[in-house]
């Protein structure tokens, strides 16, 4: 019987997971690295120079609230245009009584590894499969794209440009205070 259990549990482990989209990207700004920036969700990746910030915002359509809230477990990774991004901070600018209260994050700002972004660019946020992100190679990222396409890419509602620079010395905790100050203000 134990033995039924377990197989139902892998069987069940491995059917393909529909992508989950975020609901909108209220703000994008660029973020550029005077030293590299160790990156630990990609395996072929080693380090960044230049990324994106991202502030996401999800609504409960598909449980994306919940899938947004961290957990003790394997979680679906939150994916932008099939790279595996970096949460830096959930709900930013949210209540301190508000964040203890249990209640879902509606926000997270995030860093992507996606350079580029212009002014009338989209990209295809959304919650994918629940692989381990310093395993995520070239061919993960387009077997996840893939699975995604039926996503609609998303425009930033507003960017900032120039964007940050991060001095060489910058403690990680201070240039992620300074994203998220401004993703605090971010509508």
């Amino acid at each position: 019987m134990n033995l039924t259990i377990l197989l139902q549990i892998a069987l069940g482990a491995a059917q393909p997971v529909t992508p989950v989209s975020v609901a909108r990207i209220p703000c994008a700004a660029a973020v550029s690295f005077a030293s590299p920036y160790a990156w630990h969700y990609a395996s072929d990746l080693p380090a960044l120079t230049d990324a994106v910030a991202l502030v996401v915002a999800v609504d409960d359509r598909d449980g994306a609230q919940d899938l947004l809230r961290p957990k003790n477990i394997g979680q679906r990774m939150l994916y932008a245009d099939g790279w595996p991004v970096e949460i830096l901070a959930l709900d930013p600018g949210r209540p301190a009584a508000d964040l203890v209260s249990g209640a879902a994050p509606g926000r997270a700002l995030v860093l992507a590894p996606v350079t580029g972004l212009g002014p009338d660019a989209s990209l295809r946020v959304y919650f994918g499969d629940d692989a381990l992100p310093e395993r995520i190679d070239a061919a993960d990222r387009k077997q996840s794209l893939a699975a995604a396409s039926a996503i609609a890419p998303l425009s930033p509602g507003a960017m900032v440009s120039p964007g940050w620079t991060v001095p060489v010395g910058t403690l990680r905790q201070d240039w992620i205070a300074g994203l998220v100050e401004w993703a605090s203000a971010c509508k």
